[in-house]
């Protein structure tokens, strides 16, 4: 890739200076600084490479990276998916022991109140004898 001439849709023709994946440095004419661009993001729509094998080569890194791109975004998704059924597991499992007490709070009043009521009874018993 150094020493390849390229054609920017703004900076004109250049040369590139530098390549360190995913870092391009170019130097277009009449500048002495080089620029720098994300490589190969940025073949896809303001730089192309004049020579062809050099543009086939950046077409096919720009594909191998739409594909590692859209394979991190699969990825992603499936996390999240993942995320969501453990978040949605934690408030079942939350619901389930929320009913469970409340369950239980309701055979515990349930308890006192019969325990209540033969109290009341054998009170009752009491004062008829």
């Amino acid at each position: 890739m150094v020493g390849q001439r390229v054609e920017h849709i703004r900076f004109g023709q250049g040369v590139v200076t530098a390549f360190e994946p995913p870092r391009l440095d170019v130097c277009f004419d009449g500048e002495e600084k080089a620029r720098r661009f994300t490589y190969p993001a940025v073949t896809s729509k303001f730089l192309r490479f004049i020579d062809p094998d050099a543009a086939r080569r950046a077409r096919s890194d720009l594909e191998a990276n739409d594909v590692l791109t859209h394979q991190q975004i699969v990825e992603k998704i499936e996390a999240n998916r993942r995320r969501e059924e453990e978040i949605s597991q934690e408030r079942v499992e939350a619901l389930r022991k929320k009913r469970a007490e409340a369950a239980k709070q309701a055979a515990e009043r349930r308890r006192m109140a019969i325990a209540a009521k033969k109290r009341m009874f054998a009170k009752f018993r009491k004062e008829e004898e």
